[in-house]
């Protein structure tokens, strides 16, 4: 089969060294085309967004990305991120071609309601699959949009290798938390005052706003990924500290730090319970709880022995579980199915 990839960030410059999972698939029973979005716009680098949601511009180019990969004669479509199917799902409900359509990494940053859940229920009827990456996502989504629970799918998010080139700073130990959406930096704040431990946060200003920002914290902003995982593999550890929302956040912060092998902390809410393995891959803290938080950066702080076993567990986990090749095995289980 003949399989159309669409991607929210490809373009016609990197398509052709674009590397994503369907590179470990040698399979001659399938081949893939990544189609690229229109020629002079921008992609959306969802690494640097400034807004959770698309704006009406970016629809557009989609929608323009979508008809180029639906005017062509594929056997069938393989999209990453949401807004595609989507889209793709308005062609196939209006059109006489039944291909099918495989939504991979379909995660929603925000809850619907009213008519922007009609229209997505409208094109979404007409994915066939959509793999998800937490567990609890499946009830939601189908009761969303009233989509049967069998055509959804769970498989952790993958990440590719991590090159590691730096190792923790002894000299002048830190923890590290990173990210802004969903975050419950009030929390951690209070933890980290009352330990007086040397702290960085990376994070959007609007994340920490309001927060009184204790001495011992510094607050980062503005800087690159390749700078985020610098500072992630220099800390002694990662915190992760999360609201629990309805919906999934701090996915990918938590895959990174697992593929880097260092020890996490994280909260337990919907986001990372699929993905730690308690006191063995990472430690839990209890929602909105300074004395969780506390007991858990003091059991591991001081312990490098912990942290080490930790670390190591971690990187075996994401190597087996989140990684690239683990992605494309399962990949290929799926659409072997429509072959």
């Amino acid at each position: 089969m003949d399989w159309a990839l669409l991607a929210t960030y490809f373009t016609h410059e990197s398509v052709k060294d674009e590397k994503w999972i369907d590179g470990f698939i040698s399979d001659p029973a399938h081949t893939f085309t990544k189609v690229p979005i229109p020629e002079n716009t921008d992609p959306n680098d969802w690494h640097n967004r400034k807004s959770r949601g698309s704006s009406s511009s970016e629809w557009m180019t989609y929608w323009r990305q979508t008809g180029t990969a639906w005017k062509e004669d594929y056997d069938g479509y393989i999209t990453i991120f949401p807004q595609l199917p989507m889209l793709l799902g308005l062609r196939k409900k209006f059109s006489s071609k039944n291909k099918p359509i495989i939504a991979w990494c379909f995660n929603l940053g925000e809850t619907l309601s009213g008519p922007k859940t009609q229209f997505a229920k409208l094109g979404l009827s007409e994915v066939d699959k959509f793999i998800v990456h937490t567990r609890r996502e499946i009830q939601i989504y189908s009761d969303w949009f009233s989509i049967p629970e069998d055509r959804f799918e769970f498989f952790p998010m993958q990440r590719g290798k991590i090159e590691v080139t730096e190792t923790e700073n002894t000299e002048e130990p830190f923890l590290l938390s990173m990210g802004s959406a969903l975050r419950d930096y009030k929390t951690l704040l209070e933890a980290v005052k009352i330990l007086n431990i040397n702290t960085k946060i990376v994070a959007a200003p609007r994340a920490l706003e309001g927060l009184t920002i204790p001495d011992n914290v510094e607050v980062i902003s503005g800087i690159t990924l390749d700078d985020c995982r610098v500072l992630s593999q220099q800390a002694r550890m990662n915190v992760i500290p999360m609201v629990d929302r309805e919906l999934p956040a701090g996915i990918v912060t938590i895959i990174e730090a697992m593929r880097i092998g260092r020890p996490i902390i994280v909260t337990k809410c919907l986001g990372s319970e699929d993905y730690i393995i308690d006191n063995e891959t990472g430690l839990f803290v209890e929602p909105y709880s300074v004395d969780s938080m506390v007991e858990a950066i003091s059991s591991l702080w001081d312990d490098a022995d912990k942290r080490d076993e930790m670390s190591k567990a971690a990187a075996i986990y994401s190597e087996q579980h989140i990684s690239d090749r683990a992605a494309s095995a399962k990949l290929k289980t799926i659409i072997d199915q429509y072959l």
